[in-house]
């Protein structure tokens, strides 16, 4: 929000009439710095934002905000202090370049990272979710219908190779007569039938292989090959 005056615009922080500060409970299974973290940037935009008449009500409110979420004042402290600190660091501040790895977050990371020092900072990960361990994923790749054939052909030792994802019995031979009827010089065994005068074999028409993922399935380039 913008509060203006005659010598310029004042800033303070908007909020919406349906905000409900809603934020990470301190019991919640978030990492503590995770949880630091939020707190700390909810300080950072005050500082970055507020006009010096706003500033100290914004910064009560993040504090108010977070007690009710049971984050003790002594910490909420601390974090303003630290974001104080890093308001202040001239732009452009040569800091130290660290190193970083990924773990997944334990009740023993906190400690390790206090243990390797500056050299060194440690990203967790989330873990997976409730709903990720309970929730059977369907596999977008076994799919029966989506398929590589081959048709003999019925006048020599070439065979047609072809890929579906419509399943070959259900879809794809009635689509393979039609463009035989439609004459549809697109499909390469309609140009084998005017170079040399034979059909395909329908009746043998058999499945390579089934519930591939599109990109497997269409690996084979369809068309006219030799056995050989």
């Amino acid at each position: 929000m913008i509060h203006r005056r005659p010598n310029g615009p004042l800033f303070s922080i908007y909020r919406k009439p349906t905000n409900k500060d809603d934020f990470i409970h301190y019991f919640s299974a978030h990492s503590k710095r995770t949880k630091e973290g939020v707190v700390i940037g909810f300080f950072l935009r005050a500082l970055r934002v507020c006009s010096p008449e706003f500033l100290e009500e914004e910064m009560q409110h993040v504090c108010n905000t977070f007690k009710h979420l049971h984050y003790h004042r002594s910490k909420l402290t601390h974090v303003q202090r630290k974001a104080e600190k890093i308001m202040s660091r001239p732009r452009g501040e040569d800091t130290h370049k660290t190193q970083r790895i990924m773990i997944s977050h334990s009740k023993l990371t906190e400690h390790l990272e206090a243990l390797v020092g500056l050299t060194l900072k440690i990203a967790t990960s989330s873990g997976k979710k409730i709903g990720d361990i309970i929730r059977e994923k369907s596999s977008n790749h076994n799919k029966p219908l989506s398929q590589v054939y081959s048709i003999p052909c019925g006048g020599c030792d070439k065979v047609y190779i072809g890929e579906t994802a419509q399943g070959l019995h259900k879809q794809r031979i009635g689509q393979h007569r039609s463009a035989l009827q439609r004459h549809d010089t697109r499909s390469t065994f309609i140009v084998h039938v005017d170079s040399d005068g034979h059909l395909l074999k329908w009746s043998q028409a058999s499945i390579i292989k089934q519930g591939l993922a599109p990109r497997q399935r269409k690996i084979g380039r369809s068309g006219i090959h030799s056995y050989n």
